[in-house]
Formats: structure tokens, C-alpha cells, sequence
């Protein structure tokens, strides 16, 4: 019994002494150190663990530009190949595709050759025709020509300024309003007798024209309506004659009519005026 005793005796002391081993080292250098200050060691290592975990990416960075090397190059020859690949395939395409925009110049050289094709030509109502073709404005077909709204209108006013000179067809009865406004280069002009009627502003703005024959003065020929001289230059009233007549014009040749109404020169400046035996009343005061 008594060594059963003794034997629990030492066996408590061994323990007792590791116990006492264990807390040695601690009290031993904090001897100066409370316990609290024991708990705020034990503290600091969390945190020291802490920061091994901090300058862990210290060494992170030692193994993370192996992996990143690693990974860049892997991906940048992977994309670099490729956009080398496509810029090249673009480049001989272009080189394919420029070959054939010379040929866009082409067009250009029918440009060049459209004085040809100056020679247009149209159809208005009632059977009349034109055709515009160096510098000749052709008017032909039986009947009565349109009458415009304005010289716009007209299908050969955005060529006016190449019309140098004007023929109309011993059929035509009738001259449009606005048909020949603005063509500046006419420099003679002769309306057959066949015309019975000429529109209001047919021969404005024809600044050129020097010589006129017409068949009639005023709008008709039988001399009832608009019978000044200045109406088919686009004015209302006679007393504007000199506003709208042009200065150019010198020379007037009449070829039909019965009758010259008052006034019908007034103010136009005409030098001379050729009458047809026709005539049979000449009112007075022609160019007072």
C-alpha cells in the first residue's frame, strides 16, 4: 500500500513539476512583467501572426511575378499573332480594292465628253418641241408654246447662257411667257408671222439682243390687249418702256398687224422701226 502511495505521490509531483516547467520561461524573463502584460505578449503575437501574414506578400510578390510571367506571355504572344494576322489580310484587300477605284475616273472622261451631248432636246404640250444644241435654241412643232410661271420654269433656263441665238418654227402660233427671259447672249431674234400671240416677259432681261422682226407690237396681233412695246420685255404700263426695253436694241422690223396703238414706243429708244404695208393705223405720239 505504501508503495501504491508513494508511487501517486511522485506521479503528482511529476506533474506538478511539468506544470511548473511550462510557466517558467514566461516568468522568468517577464519577472518585471505582470500577468497582464503576459496576455499582451501572447496579444502581439496574434498580431506578429498577423503580420507575417502582411509581409507574406513580401514573399507573395517573389512567387507572383513567376506566375504573372507566367500568364503574360502566355496571353500576349496569344493576341499579338493574331492582330499581326489581321491588319496583314486588311492590307492586301485595300491594295485589291484600290485597283478599281481608278476606274471611278472613268465617269470624269464621259464628263469631258458631254459637249456632244449638249444637243438636249424636250417635248411640250400641244405638240411643240425644243432643242438646244451649239448655242441654238430650236423651237419647232404646230401649236402654242407653254406658258411658264417663271423663267425657272423653262426647261432650258439653267442653260440660257450658252443660247446665242433662237429659232422658232413657221408653225408655232403662240410664244410662252418667260420663254426666253435672262438669255443674255441673243443678239438677233426673229418671231415668224405664223405667231399670233406673244407672252407677257417672253424677251426680258435679253440685254444683248440689237435687232428684233416680229409680226405684231403688244400681245396680239390684232393690237386689242397690252399693245405698248415694252409688254413682251415685262412691263404693264408703257411708261416703264425705257426700264425694260433694252438699251441694245436699236432696230425693230414689224412684218404684220393692222394698227400701232398710242404711245406704243414711248420711251424705248429705238432708232428704227420698219413697218409693213399692212399697216393701216398708226396712232400718234409713238415715241414721245
Amino acid at each position: 500500500m505504501k508503495k501504491d502511495v508513494i508511487k501517486k505521490v511522485l506521479g503528482m509531483l511529476c506533474c506538478f513539476v511539468m506544470l511548473l516547467s511550462i510557466n517558467v520561461p514566461v516568468f522568468a524573463e517577464g519577472s518585471e512583467h505582470t500577468e497582464n502584460e503576459y496576455i499582451e505578449q501572447t496579444e502581439p503575437q496574434a498580431e506578429v501572426s498577423s503580420e507575417q501574414d502582411e509581409p507574406a506578400p513580401e514573399g507573395i510578390p517573389q512567387n507572383g511575378p513567376e506566375n504573372t510571367p507566367q500568364t503574360e506571355p502566355e496571353n500576349t504572344p496569344q493576341t499579338e499573332p493574331e492582330e499581326a494576322a489581321q491588319p496583314v489580310e486588311p492590307q492586301t484587300e485595300t491594295n485589291i480594292e484600290q485597283p478599281t477605284e481608278p476606274k471611278q475616273t472613268e465617269p470624269a472622261g464621259i464628263e469631258q465628253q458631254e459637249p456632244p451631248m449638249v444637243g438636249e432636246s424636250g417635248q411640250q404640250r400641244g405638240g411643240i418641241t425644243w432643242t438646244l444644241e451649239n448655242g441654238v435654241l430650236t423651237i419647232s412643232g404646230e401649236g402654242a408654246m407653254v406658258d411658264y410661271a417663271s423663267a425657272s420654269g423653262c426647261p432650258w433656263y439653267s442653260r440660257r447662257s450658252e443660247i446665242t441665238s433662237v429659232v422658232i418654227g413657221d408653225q408655232v402660233t403662240s410664244i410662252g411667257r418667260h420663254a426666253f427671259e435672262d438669255c443674255i447672249n441673243i443678239t438677233s431674234l426673229t418671231i415668224p408671222s405664223s405667231v399670233t400671240r406673244i407672252g407677257q416677259s417672253a424677251l426680258k432681261g435679253c440685254s444683248s439682243l440689237g435687232s428684233l422682226t416680229i409680226p405684231f407690237i403688244g400681245e396680239t396681233k390684232d393690237g386689242t390687249e397690252n399693245t405698248h412695246f415694252g409688254y413682251i420685255f415685262g412691263t404693264l404700263n408703257y411708261t416703264n418702256n425705257s426700264s425694260y426695253v433694252p438699251k441694245s436694241l436699236k432696230t425693230v422690223v414689224i412684218t404684220g398687224g393692222t394698227r400701232i396703238d398710242v404711245l406704243a414706243f414711248y420711251n424705248c429708244g429705238i432708232e428704227r422701226v420698219t413697218l409693213p404695208q399692212s399697216m393701216k393705223s398708226i396712232e400718234r405720239y409713238q415715241t414721245a
